[in-house]
């Protein structure tokens, strides 16, 4: 079976926040109107992103709790090779670069794949991957049991926190589905090493030594005049493919993009202004199943690159900025 990761919680990240001058201290009547203007726009974005760095710092999703972290995770990759990734606002991308949100079970072309479901609180409640599948059961916001089969196995886990939120043990009995061969379950956990964020990175589960590698979203604040959809809005108009004369807008409350007769659903998910390197990631008009990811370059006014779908196809894309 898939080797997946119970949740936990850990102890939040304090961080300070500089804030960025307003002119306070020039003399009113040196002060034009569009530097008043300028700088009540600057103490508005501060506020604003530093509200916004806050909740990334302190966030907690379903999905993050799902692999116990919190925080602003770009991804985790665990040493047996497993790698997840994750869009800015916490939500589960890609396993192994490809989305569980599809049923990867009926195709030999898939074969190895998990799928994923979740619940209508939108937990993580199921997974399938062929010849094994495991069912979760929730409580207080953390994964309580599990039940699974599979190749004639049957195992039934109730899981148990500490008072800081911390998995300690994981308990209960495999057997064959027959009732034979009955084996207790019983791992205790011990945590060696955290990293800022406070997310482990190295435990040992019984007396198995587990470790990951951990990403973390950008989330230093922008210059004024920087290109950031977490704090402006920004239209474009290109081609993605053969397809030409294609929309694109993303902003602070997401965005689309037009393709055909098709309007999509968009969140900004990664901008390193030194590189020029922007990462766009895309849904459904729905704007909760992933379908892809743009990534490219934005030069100038240009933004150029490659739109990577849930399935592997590529296709390339070219924008300008209005």
């Amino acid at each position: 079976m898939a080797r997946l990761y119970i949740p936990l919680s850990a102890a939040l990240l304090l961080m300070t926040f500089l804030s960025c001058g307003s002119g306070k201290n020039e003399k009113v009547n040196e002060v034009s109107t569009d530097s008043l203007e300028r700088a009540d726009s600057l103490e508005k974005m501060e506020s604003q992103w530093t509200i916004d760095s806050a909740k990334m710092v302190r966030m907690s999703t379903p999905d993050l709790e799902f692999c116990e972290l919190h925080g602003p995770v770009k991804s985790i990759k665990y040493n047996d090779g497993l790698k997840y990734e994750f869009s800015r606002d916490g939500k589960l991308l890609l396993v192994d670069n490809y989305c569980p949100f599809y049923d990867h079970s009926g195709s030999e072309d898939d074969y190895g794949k998990m799928s994923l479901k979740r619940n209508s609180k939108g937990e993580i409640n199921s997974y399938v991957m062929w010849e094994s599948s495991e069912d979760y059961e929730w409580k207080n916001g953390k994964i309580s049991k599990i039940e699974g089969g599979g190749e004639g196995l049957e195992w039934h886990i109730t899981m148990s926190y500490d008072e800081n939120g911390l998995l300690r043990a994981k308990k209960g009995y495999q057997q064959m589905e027959d009732g034979t061969e009955h084996e207790d379950i019983d791992v205790q956990f011990t945590y060696l090493d955290t990293d800022k964020y406070g997310n482990w990175t190295k435990r040992k589960a019984g007396k198995v030594t587990e470790t990951r590698t951990i990403t973390y979203f950008n989330i230093v604040r922008p210059a004024a005049d920087e290109f950031c959809p977490i704090l402006k809005t920004y239209d474009f108009n290109g081609k993605i493919g053969t397809e030409k004369d294609c929309p694109m807008q993303i902003g602070p409350d997401g965005g689309y993009y037009v393709v055909g007769s098709g309007k999509k659903a968009l969140r900004f998910s990664d901008y390193d202004p030194a590189k020029g390197d922007l990462t766009i990631d895309a849904f459904k008009p729905d704007g909760e199943r992933y379908i892809g990811r743009f990534n490219g370059k934005l030069s100038g006014k240009t933004y150029k690159g490659t739109f990577t779908n849930h399935k592997g196809g590529k296709v390339t894309f070219e924008f300008t900025l209005k």
